[in-house]
């Protein structure tokens, strides 16, 4: 039973040969096909004539210069010749061993192994597969969710939350598109900058529910009128924007924009109010107006403001002498805020006559201003400024105490004026403290209460009448 291992190390031994030589050698002549051919039957226990195989053996030295790998082979075949005659003795003196049987038992082992090994190949695959998938699923989810995320990552970072218009930075991102697309030849578009009138009063007075509902069915008539075909926003506010560019609608511009005017004035029913706002709509055309995204953008707020200084509830398109109006409202602010510290304002006294009697029953003090860079600028030009800026309310005081001051100066000289009037701003009037202010002013000139009269604007004086 010794002999057992001997065979398997040999048969190991040339099996691996002859694997190496079959992978090695492309075409081998008939001689070592047959030479190998015999050895292979020796390892599966057939018997071959002796002197044929030596004979082969023999003629393959002939060959062993034309070819590396049948040199390497025949410089071992005296060792393999006697390994053959080895084997042959130990299967022909150990019937016992049944080698053929043996061999047949461990072929179909190896086989069923193999099966099994497959079948678990098979399985490893299968459930590799099934992990596969399974992580594929996971990774789909994810990535829809994060695409579903990322939906409301840009919905909420490009459109307006209460309305679900584009925002003031879509706004930007497409009039920048618009343009880059247009640089040749130039297609022509519309730019209506939308600010609704009085929607601050209705927003402060029933709440921001009220003013919200309001702005949401405005933005609807908007997109209803103007269609899917143009480009609307909400830059913030009360303020809208709307491009427009269809040759089709901008053909029949002012047709359009008249109609949204009256659309925008119809009343509305929120909660249990009806209400109503109107719309000042300021309207340039690209290229003619400009040709650059915050050139058109200012250009349609001036022309905006030039339709609410025509009373509201009306449009306007830009001219040339918007941008001039827009530079000299600039540069009167501008110069404004410093004009009383530069102590460019003085006060002149208009005298008041009584027909009757011929004779001056007082003065009305005037405010005049004299601008360093601007020169003189008339009260109907600067006041309705101040007011805007909130520089009124200061200018009124100080207008009130130099008023008080020269007309004591003049009772110190001997001179009696009479009466003197001065004009109140109506912003100055609605402020709690100005009262307290006035009076303070008041003691400190020593001026007497009852030559005093106070021009209060029309608007204050129907106020104080329905009032009462």
């Amino acid at each position: 039973m010794q002999e057992l291992p001997i065979l398997l190390i040999i048969s190991m031994f040339y099996k691996k040969m002859l694997k190496i030589l079959l992978e090695k050698i492309f075409k081998c002549e008939n001689l070592l096909r047959e030479v190998l051919f015999k050895v292979g039957q020796i390892f599966i226990g057939n018997r071959i004539h002796h002197l044929d195989f030596e004979r082969d053996i023999k003629s393959l030295a002939l060959h062993k210069d034309t070819n590396e790998d049948i040199k390497y082979f025949f410089m071992h075949t005296k060792k393999l010749i006697s390994d053959i005659r080895a084997v042959e003795k130990i299967i022909n003196s150990n019937k016992r061993l049944k080698l053929d049987e043996s061999l047949d038992e461990i072929y179909k082992l190896l086989e069923s192994e193999y099966t099994n090994h497959q079948n678990k190949e098979q399985w490893i695959t299968l459930i590799f597969f099934a992990f596969a998938f399974l992580v594929s699923l996971v990774l789909m989810h994810s990535y829809f969710k994060i695409l579903g995320h990322r939906k409301s990552m840009y919905a909420l970072a490009y459109h307006d939350a209460l309305t679900a218009l584009p925002n003031r930075l879509q706004a930007d991102m497409y009039m920048d598109r618009l343009l880059s697309q247009n640089k040749s030849p130039k297609t022509p578009f519309i730019l209506l900058f939308i600010d609704l009138d009085r929607f601050k009063v209705i927003n402060d007075t029933l709440g921001h529910d009220v003013g919200d509902e309001m702005l949401i069915i405005l933005s609807r008539r908007i997109q209803n009128l103007l269609g899917e075909s143009s480009f609307i926003a909400r830059l913030g506010g009360d303020e809208f924007i709307a491009i427009i560019e269809k040759k089709r609608d901008i053909a029949k511009i002012e047709i359009l924009v008249q109609t949204l005017v009256e659309r925008i004035r119809n009343p509305m029913s929120i909660q249990e109010y009806s209400l109503n706002t109107t719309a000042s709509i300021g309207i340039v055309k690209y290229p003619q107006d400009g040709q650059d995204k915050h050139t058109l953008l200012k250009y349609a707020d001036s022309a905006m403001y030039h339709a609410k200084d025509l009373g509201k509830d009306t449009y306007a398109f830009y001219n040339t002498q918007l941008s001039i109006d827009m530079q000299r409202r600039l540069d009167l602010e501008q110069e404004l805020i410093h004009a009383l510290d530069k102590e460019e304002f003085t006060l002149c006294f208009q005298p008041q006559y009584d027909l009757n009697s011929r004779k001056i029953l007082g003065v009305e003090a005037l405010v005049r201003w004299k601008s360093e860079l601007l020169g003189t600028v008339s009260p109907e030009e600067f006041i309705s400024v101040a007011e805007d800026i909130g520089l009124i309310i200061e200018l009124g005081y100080h207008i009130f105490s130099e008023a008080c001051i020269a007309y004591m100066d003049w009772k110190s000289q001997g001179v009696d004026m009479g009466l003197i009037t001065i004009n109140i701003s109506s912003i100055q009037f609605r402020q709690v403290d100005a009262l307290m202010h006035f009076t303070n002013i008041i003691e400190e000139t020593g001026i007497n209460l009852m030559i005093l009269r106070l021009n209060l604007p029309n608007v204050i004086l129907w106020n104080i009448v329905q009032r009462n």
